[in-house]
């Protein structure tokens, strides 16, 4: 299991903090079961609000999560797994 927090502005000012998390599946090779989680200000998952099925390796999944947060600044490092996953982007 692999997962990756991220903490979006609203437009009240709060922030909502979500936590996808992914798990391989038995239904083919590269076949992750995604779980989007509302987190609490603590970034513990307070609430499932969506799975989902994608097809990617979990590293591809959260690598182009990451990316894609990190340039928006919203990406919580220090409460995501597999920081290996990071180096491209945060040390490149």
């Amino acid at each position: 299991m692999a997962t990756t927090v991220v903490s979006i502005p609203l437009p009240d000012g709060k922030k909502q903090n979500l936590m996808f998390s992914t798990l391989p599946t038995q239904e083919a090779d590269n076949v992750i079961a995604v779980t989007i989680y509302l987190c609490t200000d603590d970034y513990i998952p307070s609430k499932v609000l969506q799975t989902t099925i994608d097809q990617r390796t979990e590293e591809e999944y959260h690598t182009q999560l990451r990316k894609a947060s990190f340039e928006r600044k919203q990406f919580i490092n220090g409460h995501s797994t597999n920081p290996e996953w990071n180096n491209s982007f945060i040390n490149g």
